[in-house]
């Protein structure tokens, strides 16, 4: 009987675990405006697209990326998501990784915004708007 409820018990985290991931992609899926992105060693730097360029992140549901540059794409790839332990917030956190990305990156979604950070000292924190 203790082997019946440990493998209930085993198989409903797993599909736990799923299902936060499949929500977490849900609210990731679609086309986000770069607006800018701060931070490096001063804390100071910020980054903006060039004038007359408009960048795009764009993610989907079945786990694709693609960067675009005034509609070109740029890059593209896969990415993953997790949750765990953040080393610069020494807090739980959601990672996304982008294929080729030596280390994943948290990211924090409010409302229209997505703002995905480095995970260490100095990080660049990069904002995205949601793209109507």
């Amino acid at each position: 009987m203790k082997r019946y409820l440990f493998l209930f018990i085993l198989f409903f985290s797993m599909a736990c675990k799923k299902d936060k991931t499949v929500a977490m992609n849900e609210r990731l899926d679609g086309k986000w405006k770069f607006i800018n992105s701060k931070g490096g060693f001063s804390g100071q730097d910020v980054i903006s697209a060039p004038a007359g360029v408009t960048n795009y992140l764009v993610l989907s549901k079945d786990f694709n990326y693609q960067l675009l540059s005034n509609d070109a794409v740029e890059k593209s790839g896969k990415y993953t998501l997790k949750t765990g332990v953040s080393d610069y917030l020494n807090e739980k956190a959601d990672f996304i990784n982008f294929d080729g990305d030596l280390s994943p990156k948290t990211y924090v979604i409010k409302g229209d915004s997505l703002l995905i950070s480095d995970d260490h000292y100095e990080p660049y924190h990069t904002l995205y708007t949601k793209a109507h």
